[in-house]
């Protein structure tokens, strides 16, 4: 509801689940007491809501079309992404899908897990940290290949990068597998396949003797390739006007 969003702090409150049973709306408690949160939004998501809401005549975020009293079902919401997914000619997913999506995403960015395991309404952080052991996993070994590197001052051995290989038992079970691009040409960046439908783009420069990482997101490699052009390109010249 409008009064779960705080468009001055841009936060929302999860207070509730909403149901259906056949053409009938429940509105109940969140499965958990940690289920009842609030989750900080991204400021252009916050944007999108405050706009939204000073035109809104409904005390719901998402009313029915024909009765602004009462929410939209939830059964919309997942058809309207099965829609939107056919016409993009992406594979077919589930909207708990998303929710991990955006997990994986945010642990390899570097959120911790204790924040990670806050806005998913986990119970505690051991239920993030089993449930994406895979990524955590891959962090730790960077974070010990970058104890060599930055404080040790030297490239972890060969040794080390045998043991930084995920052992069988704790490898992810899927067959999916990520892209491992060529060697790219210092100043273009690079790109990855985080998930079937997930490339990131990475361009690190450095300002003023500090390295700074930008990221962007695409559903394919191509996609993401021009956009991480179109975003060095903005940075190079953003920097050559503040030389001027």
């Amino acid at each position: 509801m409008w009064t779960d969003f705080d468009s001055g702090s841009g936060t929302l409150k999860i207070r509730r689940t909403l149901t259906a049973d056949g053409a009938r709306l429940y509105v109940g408690d969140t499965k958990t007491v940690s289920g009842e949160r609030e989750i900080l939004l991204p400021p252009s998501t916050a944007e999108l809501l405050k706009k939204r809401k000073e035109e809104s005549r409904s005390k719901w975020v998402f009313p029915n079309f024909l009765k602004i009293e009462e929410p939209i079902s939830p059964a919309l919401a997942y058809s309207t992404l099965k829609r939107i997914l056919k016409k993009a000619g992406l594979p077919s997913i589930r909207c708990h899908d998303l929710r991990h999506t955006f997990a994986t995403m945010a642990i390899e960015n570097g959120i911790d897990i204790k924040s990670v395991a806050a806005l998913l309404g986990h119970n505690t952080v051991a239920t993030s940290i089993n449930t994406y052991t895979h990524t955590t996993d891959e962090m730790r070994r960077a974070a010990a290949s970058n104890i060599d590197r930055k404080i040790g001052g030297v490239e972890p051995s060969s040794d080390m990068r045998v043991s930084e290989q995920p052992s069988a038992e704790n490898a992810p079970k899927s067959k999916f597998e990520a892209y491992k691009g060529k060697k790219r040409k210092p100043g273009t960046g690079y790109v990855k396949q985080l998930s079937p439908n997930c490339w990131q783009g990475r361009y690190t420069p450095t300002v003023d003797g500090k390295r700074t990482a930008y990221n962007i997101y695409a559903p394919t490699e191509a996609e993401c390739e021009e956009k991480l052009a179109e975003l060095i390109k903005s940075i190079r010249e953003g920097r050559e006007q503040n030389i001027g």
